[in-house]
């Protein structure tokens, strides 16, 4: 139980870290309405979720967002544009997920700016990296050249399970 007059929502800045990236996924999904529509109910529920405080309303705005680019992929965007909605509504949901731990322990009150900044920053150079790597085995596949698409996803995952590790 919390102590009284202890807001464990999460701080002021979450909201807005949780809705910048969020909004990119609505703007990625914006080839298709229902596309853009089910992001932009996923960024409202990701942002009323993070100032509650309530994880289950966020993650399922996560989900809205994640799908509504999905929904805009199959409905014809470019693979760039898609790749780089579903990593802007990862990076939503992740910055949300740290702003609501946050503010369990910390409360609603407190600075964190500096330290939702730090993780966004984290997660977005994460997520570009991601996204470059993803992109080149796409273009290596087209080009008709499979091993070297197969070469650069395997040194992918390898990475990406290091840096799991640290």
């Amino acid at each position: 139980m919390s102590e009284p007059g202890f807001d464990s929502g999460a701080p002021a800045p979450g909201v807005s870290a949780t809705v910048v990236p969020a909004t990119v996924a609505v703007v990625a999904a914006a080839v298709a309405v229902p596309a853009a529509a089910l992001a932009l109910l996923g960024t409202v529920s990701m942002a009323v979720g993070v100032r509650r405080g309530t994880r289950r309303l966020h993650t399922t705005g996560g989900a809205l967002a994640f799908g509504g680019v999905l929904l805009s992929a199959g409905a014809g965007a470019p693979p760039a544009l898609a790749l780089i909605g579903g990593a802007a509504a990862i990076i939503a949901w992740d910055a949300g997920e740290h702003a609501i731990g946050l503010g369990g322990q910390v409360g609603s009150e407190a600075y964190a700016r500096r330290g939702i900044l730090a993780h966004v920053g984290a997660s977005t150079i994460a997520a570009s990296t991601i996204v470059v790597v993803a992109a080149i085995v796409f273009v290596l596949a087209r080009t008709g050249n499979p091993s070297a698409a197969t070469v650069v996803l395997v040194f992918a995952v390898g990475l990406f399970a290091l840096l799991l590790d640290r």
